[in-house]
């Protein structure tokens, strides 16, 4: 079974790649799979489903072409997306919402962008959430890597410290789930 991620999270990924480092979209869009391309090739529509394949050979080829090879830049994409797709759909949580209510937000948000698995929020102590997603189609590190920076945009924008943000447990490591746990000030 294909899993999916909704054209929004891919969208905003891709915009990364075009935002800041849009003077070799020409390469970056040629280093591509040619299934994507050829997926990619009538543009992203918002609304659509995109494989989750396509995804990770966004990921990875920007990670590739832009980065170490360490995955930093998939979370450095994620953390946009976060930035671009976040404000508009909870702008009011975030100037009224607690850091947990906002996470917890988010982890609502997984239905509708990704059509397996689910996500939960799960406050361990004050100041510090771990972040669940279990049952995920086609886990790969690079959306692991991904989801990171993702949460770590959405505390940040919450106007809070982030002391620290990590992958704790990951399907592609063995584990049962693949959680995050979240540390702030």
């Amino acid at each position: 079974m294909v899993a999916h991620m909704k054209g929004a999270a891919v969208s905003a990924r891709l915009d990364w790649v075009k935002r800041f480092h849009g003077d070799r979209w020409a390469e970056y869009q040629a280093a591509l799979g040619a299934g994507t391309r050829a997926d990619l090739a009538q543009g992203v529509i918002k609304t659509e489903w995109i494989p989750v394949p396509v995804v990770i050979d966004i990921l990875l080829t920007a990670d590739r072409l832009f980065g170490k090879g360490d995955l930093a830049v998939c979370k450095a994409m994620g953390a946009h997306a976060a930035e671009v797709n976040l404000p508009t759909l909870y702008k009011l949580f975030y100037r009224v919402g607690s850091v947990e209510y906002i996470l917890g937000k988010a982890a609502l948000l997984w239905p509708l962008t990704h059509d397996t698995g689910e996500a939960a929020m799960i406050r361990v102590a004050p100041k510090h959430a771990r972040y669940e997603v279990r049952g995920y189609g086609q886990p790969h590190l690079a959306v692991c890597k991904s989801i990171e920076g993702f949460m770590h945009k959405t505390l940040e924008m919450t106007g809070v410290t982030v002391k620290a943000i990590a992958e704790t447990e990951c399907v592609n490591r063995g584990g049962a789930i693949c959680a995050y746990e979240a540390r702030w000030g």
